[in-house]
């Protein structure tokens, strides 16, 4: 393998959101080995900090102008791609799968990874499941899970037998800046960083805000994110009169310093796979309130390195009061439980999984 390995990853857009950002420090890791050529499709022409960085590394970066809805006419563009670019491996992510996996049988791509970043149910639709198990079974796609459960779900809902590769998600936590002081200076400061969607559960967070409120103990929360649900969080805000205690700080290229500057993480999501951010968060040593769904207890220990709980209102009030009431040296035991952890969770150990997957896929098919 004296070459450079071509490799296309396939992303729908890059938004500032879990699997992108993946998807970009997977790509600086691989290229970082001096062994791969990379070039990356985003099937929707959408513009973000991910992308310009992206670009400004010279990375080989093609936009298709898909189509609302479904669009035929991306499998022929990524036919081309492959053959021009002399692809040897092809690497999906989220719902791409239905697009460049017949793209690749028809330009004759021999190895086909897809990373499943959700629980199996919850990361496509029930019809693209039903066509992801025809890709698995039949077509020689290699599906990667992000953690154990999430690997469990997979194996339970495509029928596929413990052998399925599993590479934890990683980030350069050489970036975080660590958290040194665990006092609470002024009022107790929370954070939450995620796409305004349903899933982040944004509505039941401010309920139990205004709750929190109401019982008159005094924080702040800021949110950073942006999504579809964002102008109804803001009625939401100023229904409740919470002006006081939150605020929208949209999205942010770097978030190293609200991690450092917070008191408290929060991700009460409803359903995660391996969330890029709360890994931010145990990089930066922060002590983290998280629900215990999909990949998250892969991560955090419940009462070791941080509070899991379900995603309810009853329990997340709980679980806020007591971080807030909790001694300076708890917080930091958290808090530091949570920076040790955060070493499994490494760009090094990803980019070093995906390499191993890649390279034995390639022995199995040119050996």
């Amino acid at each position: 393998m004296s070459e450079k390995i071509h490799v296309l990853q396939v992303m729908p857009e890059f938004g500032l959101a879990g699997a992108e950002i993946m998807c970009e420090q997977l790509v600086d890791g691989l290229l970082s080995t001096g062994q791969y050529e990379i070039f990356i499709v985003s099937l929707y022409t959408y513009h973000s900090p991910i992308t310009v960085r992206m670009e400004q590394k010279g990375i080989n970066l093609i936009y298709l102008g898909k189509k609302h809805g479904c669009d035929p006419s991306i499998v022929f563009k990524l036919i081309k791609i492959m053959k021009r670019c002399r692809i040897q491996i092809v690497h999906t992510h989220r719902y791409t799968m239905i697009y460049a996996v017949p793209a690749a049988i028809y330009a004759n791509v021999p190895i086909r990874i897809h990373t499943i970043h959700n629980v199996a149910t919850k990361e496509v639709r029930h019809i693209y499941r039903h066509i992801a198990g025809f890709f698995y079974k039949y077509c020689q796609v290699v599906p990667v899970s992000i953690s154990p459960i999430i690997k469990k779900t997979v194996v339970e809902e495509y029928k596929m037998d413990e052998s399925i590769p599993l590479v934890y998600n990683g980030i350069d936590l050489s970036r975080c800046l660590l958290k040194e002081d665990y006092g609470v200076h002024g009022i107790f400061h929370f954070l939450h960083i995620g796409r305004m969607d349903e899933q982040k559960n944004h509505r039941m967070l401010l309920q139990t805000i205004n709750r929190l409120k109401c019982a008159g103990r005094q924080f702040f929360i800021d949110f950073i994110g942006a999504g579809p649900y964002e102008n109804k969080l803001r009625d939401l805000v100023k229904e409740m009169n919470l002006q006081d205690y939150v605020s929208f700080c949209g999205l942010k290229n770097n978030v190293y310093s609200y991690l450092n500057r917070a008191d408290c993480f929060l991700l009460p999501s409803l359903y995660e796979g391996m969330p890029m951010t709360l890994i931010e968060a145990m990089g930066s040593g922060l002590p983290i309130i998280a629900s215990a769904v999909g990949g998250i207890p892969d991560m955090i220990t419940n009462e070791e390195s941080g509070i899991l709980i379900p995603p309810t209102e009853d329990e997340l009030y709980v679980a806020m009061c007591r971080m807030m009431d909790m001694s300076v040296v708890q917080r930091e035991k958290f808090g530091k439980n949570a920076l040790i952890r955060s070493q499994s969770f490494s760009v090094e150990q990803m980019y070093s999984g995906y390499d191993k997957i890649y390279k034995s896929e390639m022995l199995k098919r040119f050996s």
